[in-house]
């Protein structure tokens, strides 16, 4: 596979991925924001410190809070975030794919396995809100698993979008830095 993915797909088809799945990202990130405002005006608790909650008396302190109109904000913010995972997985996956081009050797290999890490990062996000979901519709007894399972599985999702944002920071560095010090040198 990584083989396969030092060449395929073209980058013209990678370049107009990350500018479609960014603007789609863009604009779901905005609307994701207006429902984690309604949740906060409720109760002062996001959606991050739902998807961090990880104990059963830490997600009642938060229905709590957020009452019947901040659970079904969180709920719709949720629904909409399955159509968010495929935007942001692709485009942190052709970031990662353009800047792994970028190099060779292993600092190329490590940019190659964070690509398909991405789509691993939105298959983590659904496992989490299934659980979060799972939790609202059974909010007056929930059960241990779910916050626990919800909390590793945002975890697990958010280290692997750091790690390739990372990556690509360094990429970039690196790549700028190879390339002022190719410049010919004014005389």
């Amino acid at each position: 596979m990584m083989k396969f993915l030092k060449a395929n797909p073209k980058k013209i088809v990678v370049i107009v991925v990350v500018l479609i799945a960014g603007g789609v990202t863009l604009l779901i990130t905005l609307l994701l924001g207006h429902y984690d405002q309604i949740m906060q005006a409720q109760g002062g608790h996001g959606i991050l410190a739902f998807e961090f909650s990880f104990s059963v008396p830490r997600v009642n302190v938060i229905l709590n809070a957020w009452g019947q109109r901040g659970r079904e904000a969180a709920r719709d913010n949720l629904l909409i975030d399955f159509f968010y995972m495929p935007a942001y997985a692709s485009l942190f996956a052709g970031f990662t794919l353009l800047s792994a081009r970028t190099h060779l050797g292993n600092l190329q290999l490590v940019g190659l396995w964070l690509v398909p890490a991405q789509i691993l990062a939105a298959a983590f996000d659904a496992l989490e809100n299934v659980m979060l979901l799972t939790i609202l519709k059974t909010s007056e007894n929930v059960a241990a698993a779910p916050p626990l399972i919800a909390g590793i599985s945002a975890s697990i999702k958010f280290i692997l979008l750091a790690v390739a944002a990372i990556y690509c920071i360094v990429s970039l560095i690196i790549w700028g830095i190879g390339r002022l010090r190719r410049q010919p040198k004014l005389s």
